[in-house]
């Protein structure tokens, strides 16, 4: 639970929520969305393939422990 808590909630609502938020906020033909478009996809992505593998390992994790209470 401590993997799912850090790397799925944890990501989520310390790194892509806020990052949604500014986004959000920016006006949309405003410059300073552009210049922050050009590394938002790029860093978004990094933390959203570390909430996926963290899932994984979650699940993976839930799966063994199932697997020996049988």
């Amino acid at each position: 639970s401590a993997i799912y808590i850090v790397t799925v909630l944890g990501v989520t609502m310390f790194g892509n929520v806020p990052m949604n938020e500014r986004l959000d906020r920016l006006p949309h033909l405003d410059q300073d969305a552009a210049k922050y478009w050009k590394t938002y996809g790029v860093v978004w992505t990094r933390w959203n393939h570390v909430r996926t593998l963290g899932s994984v390992a979650s699940a993976i994790c839930y799966l063994l422990a199932a697997m020996a209470l049988s």
